[in-house]
């Protein structure tokens, strides 16, 4: 079993940059991506380098240059005849980019001692969530929905893993920040719209209490409030601002698609405790497996 303080799963632009930047912060960061060249070696860097902004731009440039050969480099007083567009070379060109791309971001790894794996990260077991082949187990869970839940869509997700994890004695309560998401109650909607049991549904002051006794607290999609700078940096520009202490909890999992900041601008210094883990990506999809897991 090899532990990490985080894990990281998808090796694009958000992914890399994640894992990279939580290296150099000193946390043991391991990155999980199954994306594969023609030849079955990884290619890092997702859709931009692999499908999108950089091979495009790699083809752009290559037809620019046949276009000022033919029709511009005569301004220059440079002649040329008979040029000719070799498809099977600009594309053979592209290619050698896209590679120099993902052997770029492998070297970072390497250069900052991230962890890299080759394939695709799962959860297993009912009651354990494994992020690579970390386990963390609870007894306890609070689930702490953002303005991520309603983008992903993922209330029905978190309506069903609560109803199992219920199932099978655990104590799960979701924890309300009175200003999460777009508007002042937007996360109740959501979980009434999804069938989560009202009186499991609690404000932030009613829950805040019982983080230290709390097994595992997952953050879905919220940032700025769960950000301890507020209560533990006076010079922040949210100092003061209530906030979730997701952090008092013996285990923290927030799942975001990256280390970003939130609305505030600030950065966030839960994402960098020891107790805290961060699973990266679309939080419907991480839910969708961590329920097909439990169900197993």
């Amino acid at each position: 079993m090899k532990s990490f303080d985080v894990v990281v799963i998808g090796g694009g632009p958000a992914g890399y940059i994640a894992a990279i930047r939580a290296a150099q912060l000193g946390l043991a960061t391991a990155c999980v991506d199954e994306a594969k060249a023609a030849d079955g070696k990884p290619a890092l860097g997702g859709t931009c380098t692999n499908v999108g902004c950089i091979p495009s731009k790699a083809l752009l440039q290559s037809s620019e240059n046949y276009e000022l050969a033919g029709h511009h480099f005569a301004e220059h007083g440079v002649k040329l005849k008979g040029v000719e567009l070799d498809l099977a070379q600009m594309l053979k060109r592209k290619d050698k980019v896209v590679k120099g791309s993902n052997d770029g971001v492998l070297y970072l790894f390497k250069k900052n001692k991230v962890s890299f794996f080759h394939g695709r990260a799962s959860f297993s077991k009912p009651l354990e969530v494994k992020v690579h082949e970390e386990t963390l187990c609870a007894k306890n869970v609070i689930i702490v929905p953002g303005y991520g839940m309603a983008v992903a869509q993922a209330q029905h997700a978190v309506y069903e893993i609560t109803k199992v994890l219920r199932e099978k004695g655990v104590n799960v309560r979701f924890g309300i920040h009175p200003v999460a998401g777009r508007m002042p109650g937007h996360m109740n909607v959501l979980l009434a719209e999804a069938k989560v049991p009202y009186d499991i549904v609690m404000e932030m002051d009613e829950i805040n209490q019982d983080f230290p006794d709390t097994d595992v607290a997952m953050v879905i999609g919220a940032n700025d409030i769960v950000n301890p700078a507020a209560q533990e940096d006076p010079a922040s520009p949210i100092a003061g601002m209530p906030v979730l202490e997701v952090w008092q909890a013996k285990t923290s999992v927030v799942m975001k698609r990256s280390m970003a900041s939130g609305y505030a601008g600030v950065d966030n210094p839960l994402f960098y405790k020891d107790n805290n883990r961060m699973l990266f990506g679309d939080a419907k999809k991480m839910l969708d497996e961590v329920l097909v897991a439990l169900k197993a």
